[in-house]
């Protein structure tokens, strides 16, 4: 990164203040020599361009398979705004996700420039870095085919007793699944499970609902 006169900054999000106020703070950081291009194109070409890659999303999201992330560059960042606490661990993330720097955009702006700086600094010296090997023995939310046709279902509004009568199976199995699944993403409760559920079909880093199975099960380029 530190050798690109162009910085690509791989972004989208419709608040235009938040936009707006990141790319200056990037642009302070970086500095006034860097050329900053800011794209919305999460499409393999796009990622494979990204020095740096920045979303807001759930917690979650550092554990999940992104497909196209496969492509980044090796000392490209990722960087996850959300504004909640996250159970996230760095052994259990995603290998497309290596290096991720969590931040809560509720912190002061200062104490996010500095994590920002310092982490920037770790990739320009490629002291954090991704390779293309990292992802053939990646073991991120494997999740069973039953508990993604439950996630499937629940995203269409079936509640459990209705889930249970179409997969044939008890309510009590169906409750079972659930708790697998929030062990799985680390979250818990019925509210963060269907937050969590929902941002999948909204988020467009993600393949869509019906290949929700390869976003989050893809383990081999």
């Amino acid at each position: 990164m530190h050798n690109h006169k162009n910085i690509h900054i791989l972004l989208r999000n419709n608040n235009y203040f938040f936009v707006y106020g990141l790319v200056t703070m990037m642009k302070t950081i970086l500095g006034p020599d860097k050329n900053i291009i800011v794209s919305g194109d999460y499409s393999i070409s796009g990622v494979r361009r990204a020095d740096i890659i920045i979303m807001s999303s759930t917690p979650a999201l550092p554990c999940l398979c992104l497909p196209n992330f496969r492509f980044r560059q090796p000392h490209s960042l990722v960087i996850v705004f959300n504004d909640r606490h996250s159970n996230f661990r760095s052994h259990t993330c995603a290998a497309c996700n290596s290096g991720v720097l969590l931040l809560n955009h509720k912190k002061p702006i200062g104490l996010i420039r500095t994590r920002l700086e310092q982490t920037i600094k770790a990739v320009s010296m490629e002291d954090i870095s991704c390779t293309p090997g990292d992802y053939l023995s990646c073991r991120h939310c494997r999740l069973s085919k039953k508990q993604l046709q439950v996630i499937q279902y629940m995203r269409q509004g079936y509640n459990v007793q209705r889930i249970a009568k179409l997969m044939n199976v008890s309510a009590k199995t169906i409750h079972a699944h659930k708790y697998r699944i929030m062990q799985r993403i680390g979250t818990k409760g019925n509210v963060r499970l269907y937050n969590f559920i929902n941002s999948i079909g909204q988020d467009e880093s993600f393949a869509d609902i019906g290949q929700i199975e390869k976003a989050v099960n893809a383990s081999s380029v």
